[in-house]
């Protein structure tokens, strides 16, 4: 997911007399990187399409590359494919809903700088002791919850497709007479996958085995949660 703010961008190809897969033609015919300005709800500006002279043919000729040809051939620069299309607390959610024994946080360094979600990563396990599917509905939503292998921790993902919904999840999951303190990363109060991504609200809450859950997902969103046992 791309971070808002002001980027340059460009167009690396084949160069044929010097065989290198990626010279960078903006450079290599004197002209100026594109800029391109994203907002905080994902939404782009600025130069969105570049146009370069045709160098294999004629140089009067011109090659336009928009945006809607870089996804055409798979290169995923702008519009909805220059990021996942999902909200923030779904990225967190796919943590517990997608089984890895082997975790990772892919993106620039800079772009987890003051970033509090951060810390359910750092948080999360990878070894689970049990596992169990609350509700699920193929294509359309599943919540999961985990047990740590090493703690008495429980961990819950609830992720939804392109339609919001509320679910209301008995947390008997966890084990009885004891308290949890969870902390609950959720999709904010104006979320959306396409319009707002970036919104997420954290709180903290206190839980037993005979609380109730209510999990408000956004469209295109997810909720995931850390249940810390408390001694």
């Amino acid at each position: 997911m791309m971070k808002p703010g002001v980027w340059d961008w460009g167009i690396a190809a084949h160069d044929i007399a010097t065989d290198n897969n990626n010279t960078w033609i903006p450079g290599k015919i004197n002209m100026g990187n594109r800029s391109i300005k994203i907002s905080k709800n994902g939404k782009i500006s600025g130069d969105i399409s570049i146009t370069i002279p045709n160098l294999g043919l004629d140089h009067n000729e011109k090659f336009r590359a928009s945006n809607e040809d870089l996804n055409e051939i798979g290169t995923n620069v702008f519009g909805k494919t220059q990021r996942v299309n999902t909200t923030l607390a779904k990225q967190l959610a796919y943590y517990l809903v997608l089984y890895s024994p082997m975790q990772m946080a892919s993106d620039y360094i800079e772009n987890y700088k003051d970033q509090p979600a951060l810390q359910f990563i750092k948080d999360v396990p990878v070894d689970w002791e049990l596992t169990k599917v609350v509700n699920a509905e193929i294509g359309e939503f599943i919540t999961i919850a985990r047990k740590d292998k090493d703690s008495k921790d429980w961990y819950l993902g609830s992720i939804t497709n392109e339609i919001e919904r509320d679910f209301l999840i008995p947390t008997n999951f966890l084990e009885p007479n004891k308290k949890y303190i969870a902390t609950i990363y959720k999709d904010g109060e104006n979320a959306d996958w396409e319009t707002n991504p970036y919104d997420l609200s954290i709180e903290q809450i206190h839980f037993s085995s005979d609380s109730i859950l209510n999990l408000k997902l956004a469209p295109g969103g997810g909720t995931a949660i850390r249940f810390k046992y408390i001694e």
